[in-house]
């Protein structure tokens, strides 16, 4: 009769050692959403470091040729004083 009440208790410690591994504040589920998300973090730092990359480029571009900053004005509609822009209609 004592073995099995030591057996039912040591079963029950076994379980809620379990559940508490498994489902514990710093359970395994928590180490899966941990790593999940540690592994989104790391794809969106590398899509900010390209990001970073290319502005870095443009910039360099920006510094260096007169033309290439022109360009990007026209581009968003500004002009020189006394510049005359002229506009078309493309043919539909």
């Amino acid at each position: 009769m004592r073995k099995k009440k030591y057996m039912g208790f040591l079963l029950a410690f076994a379980l809620v050692m379990l559940c508490l591994t498994v489902f514990g504040e710093d359970g395994l589920l928590h180490a899966l959403k941990l790593k999940k998300n540690l592994h989104r973090l790391m794809d969106m730092n590398e899509t900010i470091r390209e990001e970073n990359e290319a502005l870095t480029e443009e910039i360099g571009y920006l510094r260096s040729h007169v033309g290439y900053i022109e360009q990007q004005a026209h581009r968003q509609g500004l002009v020189k004083e006394g510049e005359i822009v002229f506009q078309f209609k493309e043919n539909q």
